[in-house]
This record gives structure tokens, sequence and C-alpha cells, in this order.
């Protein structure tokens, strides 16, 4: 239940619990590649070796913070291609939902999906990240969506991936 707020915060108690909500608007916004495979399972493509300030070995949601003049859609399609070298469009991502990320402050994320071809991907990490954004240090990586679910550690690509394979 909203307690107060402005324009860009809002406190909220829920039983026992009150947290900070922003609403400013902006958020932030992930995209997973993926690809069904013959036996109809899923394969996705997400990042790893994240050496600006994530540690290594881990799997990670290309995504990122919304500037304050683009929807969240085309956001998506910017950290694709900033984290992966994965070049996609608006019109060919598929909205996945919101969830709030955060611990201190809630913040909004939005998931989307683009279907790609195995070939597709296989490519995009063969290619490596070619992208200019010299502070990425990314490179995509080809994992099950179970693997996913076993391995990572990261909430907002474990979200992605169960939203995925519910769809499926």
């Amino acid at each position: 239940m909203k307690i107060c707020g402005d324009k860009w915060l809002e406190l909220h108690q829920d039983g026992g619990y009150t947290y900070v909500v922003e609403v400013r608007g902006f958020g932030a916004a992930y995209v997973l590649p993926y690809a069904v495979t013959q036996n109809n399972g899923l394969v996705v493509a997400c990042t790893r070796e994240h050496l600006v300030h994530q540690p290594l070995g881990r799997y990670y949601i290309a995504g990122g913070h919304c500037h304050e003049d683009e929807t969240p859609e085309a956001a998506a399609v910017r950290e694709l291609k900033e984290e992966t070298g994965i070049v996609t469009s608006v019109k060919d991502i598929e909205s996945l939902g919101t969830v709030y990320q955060g611990k201190a402050m809630l913040s909004i994320a939005h998931l989307y999906a683009v279907p790609m071809t195995r070939e597709m991907m296989h490519q995009a990490v063969e290619s490596g990240n070619d992208a200019p954004d010299q502070t990425e240090s990314v490179r995509p990586v080809l994992i099950s969506a179970n693997d996913v679910v076993r391995l990572s550690q990261d909430a907002v690509l474990l979200a992605a991936v169960a939203r995925l394979m519910c769809r499926s």
C-alpha cells in the first residue's frame, strides 16, 4: 500500500515491510535472445565476463537503464547491441512484462525477448562483442534455459527465463 510519494519516489508498506519504489518512469530494460531447439528446448544468449562492475564467471541478461528520451523497447535494443553486438529492432522484440528490482530502493525493469535462429545466435557468439562502447567488457554466450535456472544468480535473468519457459 502506498503511504506517500512524489513524482520521483513512493514509500510503500506491505505487511511488516516498508520500501521505496522509484516511479520517475525511466527504469531499466533487459532483453534475452532465444531460440527453440529441435527437441523444444530453449537456448538463450546471455552475457559473461562483465569486468566493469560484475564478477567474472556469472551469467547476466543484457540490459541497463533507459535514457530520459527513449522508450524501454528502444533501450532494450540499444543495450543488446552494446553488450552483445546483436542488432535487432523494436518491432522484433517481445514483451515479457515487468518486474521490480533492487534492495534499498525498487525500480521497474522491463523484460523483453527476441526470437532468433540458432544459426543467428551462434554467429553472434562467434563474432563476440564488437560494440564500440568501451565500458562494456562482455561476450554473449549460449546456454540452455535449464542451465540458466541451475547456474545463474541474476534475479532479472532468472525472471526473464522463467517467463519465457512458461510461454513455450
